[in-house]
């Protein structure tokens, strides 16, 4: 899996397993596709890749700048959102597993560098919000990586090195956080929009609703609060059952009331309590199919009853901050 880099190629290449921040694909980023071999923003990193015996590249980003590749960039441009992260969920996967498991995901499927735009590679780290995966937070530096060239121009990226770590190799289960249908859709992922700029010419705009560090749970007018819910479903049999810690905090600041949060499935309950600055976490097994479903105990308040400076009325029940996902027993 994952990209070779073939020096006479002479044709795109966009294989079926593409990254969402994380992507398998190659659009023809590097100009090698297309027989170009003059000097240009890549020629450094054609070079370093070419020292490599069988080269593949993965392209891996953060939320926030998945469409500064070139390549996924035109292809939203050209086809659409939906098309340009069609198949990533393996990589995200791996990904959500943390840095080692990550680590030996790539030894095993051969990559031995990865792709990162610039704006990720300054920050020294490849953030993701949970969403139909969990929580991705990986560390790019030493001992999973090292940087080898950086780029300018348009659309500049920066060239990383798979540094293999030793010890067993470890295949990724393919899964899914499958949120129930009651579950508003803009509490778990981006939500997409575009403007015309010109004649032709578009932004695209994605964001989540909450920002890019918590969900917040709400409630109606009349104090009916949401029940956010969720299983994980997976396509093999490799994982029987997950490792999840869901961390919360209170909604909001440095005002934010008291709030006792309910982690249930038809099998346990746990409870927790989160205050001001004092975030919570649960922690719990479970296998595919299984639902955990979340609630508040204490009532959810208005902004505008515990922030003086807020003309805020919407009620805020409790933020989801993060899910953290590990394998909890491999078969």
């Amino acid at each position: 899996m994952g990209i070779r880099i073939n020096q006479t190629s002479t044709k795109p290449i966009l294989i079926g397993v593409c990254l969402t921040a994380i992507v398998f694909c190659l659009v023809n980023p590097l100009g090698v596709a297309s027989g170009n071999r003059d000097v240009d923003n890549y020629a450094e990193i054609r070079s370093q890749l070419s020292e490599t015996r069988n080269a593949k590249l993965l392209f891996l980003s953060s939320d926030s700048d998945f469409f500064d590749f070139s390549g996924t960039s035109k292809l939203r441009k050209k086809h659409s959102v939906e098309f340009a992260l069609e198949g990533i969920s393996e990589v995200l996967s791996a990904a959500s597993f943390g840095d080692w498991r990550f680590n030996k995901y790539l030894s095993s499927n051969e990559i031995t560098h990865i792709l990162v735009p610039w704006s990720s590679a300054e920050k020294n780290r490849v953030v993701r919000k949970w969403g139909t995966q969990g929580s991705i937070a990986i560390k790019l530096g030493s001992p999973f990586f090292v940087r080898q060239a950086v780029t300018s121009g348009e659309h500049p990226v920066a060239l990383y090195k798979v540094l293999q770590t030793g010890g067993n190799f470890l295949q990724t289960s393919d899964y899914e956080l499958k949120w129930d249908d009651s579950t508003r859709r803009d509490f778990y992922s981006q939500s997409e929009s575009v403007r015309e700029v010109g004649f032709y010419s578009y932004e695209y705009l994605s964001n989540f609703r909450d920002g890019a560090s918590v969900s917040w749970v709400m409630s109606d007018d009349i104090g009916v609060a949401e029940n956010p819910a969720f299983e994980i479903q997976s396509s093999t049999n490799e994982i029987s059952s997950f490792h999840i810690t869901l961390e919360f905090v209170a909604a909001y600041g440095s005002y934010a009331p008291d709030q006792v949060i309910t982690v249930s499935s038809p099998n346990w309950t746990k409870s927790v309590k989160v205050s001001s600055n004092r975030p919570g976490r649960v922690a719990f097994d479970m296998t595919p199919g299984e639902q955990v479903k979340m609630n508040n105990v204490l009532p959810c308040r208005s902004a505008n009853s515990f922030d003086p400076a807020t003309s805020d009325t919407r009620r805020f029940c409790y933020g989801l901050s993060s899910i953290t996902v590990r394998p909890a027993q491999v078969r």
